[in-house]
């Protein structure tokens, strides 16, 4: 899940975006999303759908199974 993590941090500081416009955006809160990024917490599936339509990539690219298009 750690490339999960990674991925989601890479898009959100590429993007100018912080912890609080992702977690109000996705309905979910800072501490998990700081979590998330550092491979502590794993988010459920309705979660990982939300932060991949949010950032408009696919499950693929977050679990690192495919390069973003």
């Amino acid at each position: 899940m750690a490339c999960f993590g990674s991925r989601l941090k890479e898009l959100r500081i590429t993007r100018g975006l912080t912890l609080d416009n992702v977690a109000k955006s996705t309905g979910t809160s800072k501490q998990a999303l700081f979590q998330i990024e550092r491979g502590i917490y794993i988010p459920n599936p309705q979660l990982m759908v939300a932060l991949a339509d949010f950032f408009d990539v696919s499950l693929d690219y977050l679990f690192g199974r495919k390069p973003l298009l």
